[in-house]
């Protein structure tokens, strides 16, 4: 039992340090748009819950990474039609998120793991208009590309609390799930 405990350690070390040398980069910069994504709204007070695929997603997400860090920030709109749901309406959630990662480099791939607080807000063309406080937990995995390139793709799990409007209404929570693709560069 030793001897493989001491093997995975060492193991592991020759892969993290050998993923430093070849490719951590001191500063990178990345950019990423949305894909695809999914949601649940979940009914207030306990009521049924409403679930759709986004019909269209647009916006971006940026990041800034020195060493094993990064900051990113994200925005991008997502929109459904829920005319045979809970709202007769077209439907846009508009979410921005500020975001913070711990960047993995491993000699064959690029792992982020990140946490992001923000809000959403919904719009329909009813003229309603919710908001929710929002965070997520996301995971970024990329191809390094001669050494100071990457793609990557991206799966972002968000969990949104309703806000009460001025006459105490709440909407229900929300679950989504976005996806992600972009590319980095570092040196």
């Amino acid at each position: 039992m030793r001897k493989f405990t001491f093997a995975a350690t060492a193991a592991l070390a020759v892969l993290l340090l050998a993923g430093m040398g070849s490719s951590a980069q001191a500063i990178n910069f990345s950019v990423d748009v949305p894909v695809a994504g999914d949601a649940t709204i979940k009914g207030s007070g306990g009521g049924s819950s409403t679930s759709f695929s986004y019909s269209g997603l647009s916006g971006y997400r940026v990041g800034a990474g020195i060493g094993w860090l990064g900051l990113g920030y994200e925005a991008y709109e997502g929109k459904t039609d829920l005319s045979k749901t809970i709202v007769p309406a077209d439907f846009k959630l508009k979410s921005t998120f500020t975001d913070v990662e711990i960047q993995f480099p491993i000699p064959f791939m690029n792992l982020a793991l990140g946490y992001g607080v923000g809000g959403i807000k919904g719009d329909c063309s009813l003229g309603c208009k919710i908001e929710w406080d929002a965070t997520q937990y996301y995971l970024t995995v990329g191809l390094p590309i001669a050494k100071v390139w990457d793609v990557h793709v991206g799966y972002h799990a968000i969990s949104a609390s309703g806000k009460a409007d001025s006459s105490g209404n709440k909407p229900g929570d929300i679950d989504s799930t976005v996806y992600f693709v972009g590319a980095r560069v570092g040196w």
